[in-house]
């Protein structure tokens, strides 16, 4: 990873938790936590010195907000966590415009794999995605929903076993995506 990349990453996700670096730095948990997470790869992959600080202070804001994410994972810009607290995301890839909500959970089964999601992807609070499953793109996954199978694009899904109840979610996403 480029610093390059590094700051277009930034610059997506500053744009999707809404504006101002220095206001967003200093008083948002969401950009702070993905602004150290952005940094952190990226000192790691320079085999900066700093990068054992960096990940200090990266470790220090996944206690501190309950939001866990690997530093292993690719994930695009524009992610957000507008309610922090008990968050955890494992998964292999994550596309542009990420929102997840409070006690959300993206994770691997037992070397299983891990999934991989799409582009504008929403998961309400209490939403658990695990195993190696595959969402689309503009895919809304409901409040304490559990999904273990893949997801066509533009599905919305609610329940446990999760169910699609609609294949029209493009209205949903870009409500919550600050484009």
């Amino acid at each position: 990873m480029t610093l390059k990349e590094t700051i277009e990453l930034l610059k997506e996700d500053l744009k999707a938790n809404g504006g101002n670096f220095l206001k967003k730095i200093l008083f948002n948990h969401s950009f702070k936590i993905i602004f150290w997470f952005r940094i952190c790869q990226y000192l790691h992959t320079q085999h900066n010195p700093f990068r054992h600080i960096a990940y200090l202070i990266y470790r220090h804001y996944e206690f501190k907000y309950g939001i866990q994410i690997g530093l292993n994972q690719t994930i695009k810009g524009g992610i957000r966590f507008p309610h922090f607290s008990g968050i955890v995301c494992g998964a292999i890839y994550i596309g542009k415009n990420l929102t997840m909500y409070q006690c959300t959970t993206i994770g691997a089964t037992h070397g299983k794999g891990a999934p991989t999601l799409g582009d504008n992807v929403i998961l309400f609070a209490g939403a658990k995605v695990v195993g190696n499953v595959k969402i689309g793109n503009n895919v809304v996954i409901g409040a304490n929903t559990v999904v273990t199978k893949d997801i066509p694009d533009n599905a919305i899904i609610v329940g446990n076993p999760s169910r699609i109840i609609s294949l029209d979610s493009k209205k949903i996403t870009q409500y919550f995506i600050r484009e």
